[in-house]
């Protein structure tokens, strides 16, 4: 964590979640992402759940943007139809 509350994190971008069993690549979900103006910046991340693997999107916005319900939607359709229901 930098002095000014920002994090830094270090490692690979490109790898493989496993989610009930189906391997995702993180990249597919990116390409999607970066398709999307008013965002800045993502990371995705897989976190252990119930037994299970979940995937995690963290999203920085451009100035002056807000993820709004509507961002949000467009994110899940995007990743929906552009990758795969599973992501």
């Amino acid at each position: 964590m930098t002095k000014h509350g920002g994090l830094v994190i270090y490692g690979r971008s490109d790898t493989t979640l496993n989610p009930g069993g189906i391997r995702i690549g993180t990249s597919e979900i990116y390409r999607q992402v970066e398709t999307i103006i008013d965002i800045a910046e993502s990371v995705v991340i897989g976190q252990e759940f119930n037994g299970d693997v979940r995937i995690v999107l963290f999203v920085k916005m451009q100035p002056n943007k807000k993820l709004t319900e509507e961002v949000i939607k467009d994110i899940k359709h995007r990743i929906r139809f552009g990758a795969s229901p599973h992501h």
